[in-house]
């Protein structure tokens, strides 16, 4: 049986150093497909192109992967051959309503099956959770207008709450902490990262 492995962060070049380490592999071995339809809704997509910045920094095999205009059978074409799916930053909920069209969910639980990490920085650790119902204050769901259910990955149990403890999230958070009790949640601060090994938890 396959050892699931998941890789969870809040700003990815912070804790990107470690994943070599975690995972016993050297990074110019190591295929990964880079995921930034996230960051679409935001006119300054800075924050994403850091994070790959980053990653081609450690000399990973870098290949983007855009979930637009994808079905089933072209996004399975596009992510053959990678070690890791990573998903970047930006607006959770737009990022689930692209997912459930290219039928995403579906093809990463394939995929983590097969041996394959899942690394989500921020909005991409969010959405491996059972929903994203519970970050309606902290995201803006009207950049995802044609999604009406907030199911995400379910991958994990809980929920990453990215950027804990950081400035504008503070009182944002403890209201979400206090208003969905029947959630786990997991917190991550903005130098923290959670690598998953099956059932070891590692908070890096």
């Amino acid at each position: 049986m396959i050892t699931q492995k998941l890789f969870f962060t809040s700003i990815t070049e912070n804790v990107l150093d470690k994943l070599p380490m975690l995972l016993g592999k050297n990074p110019k071995d190591t295929k990964v497909a880079f995921i930034p339809t996230v960051a679409d809704p935001y006119e300054d997509k800075g924050f994403m192109e850091t994070d790959r910045a980053k990653w081609l920094e450690l000399q990973y095999d870098l290949e983007k992967v855009d979930l637009k205009n994808k079905d089933e059978v072209l996004l399975r074409s596009a992510l053959k051959g990678c070690e890791i799916v990573y998903l970047s930053g930006g607006n959770v909920f737009y990022l689930l309503q692209e997912a459930n069209k290219c039928g995403l969910k579906k093809v990463l639980k394939e995929l983590l099956n097969q041996g394959v990490v899942y690394a989500g920085g921020s909005a991409g650790a969010a959405i491996a959770g059972p929903s994203i119902e519970p970050l309606q204050t902290i995201d803006d769901p009207s950049k995802a207008s044609e999604l009406s259910d907030y199911s995400a990955f379910a991958l994990v149990d809980f929920i990453v709450l990215p950027h804990f403890d950081y400035g504008k999230y503070n009182i944002k958070y403890q209201e979400v902490l206090k208003g969905y009790p029947q959630f786990k949640f997991q917190p991550l601060n903005n130098n923290e990262a959670i690598f998953i090994s099956g059932d070891d938890v590692k908070k890096v």
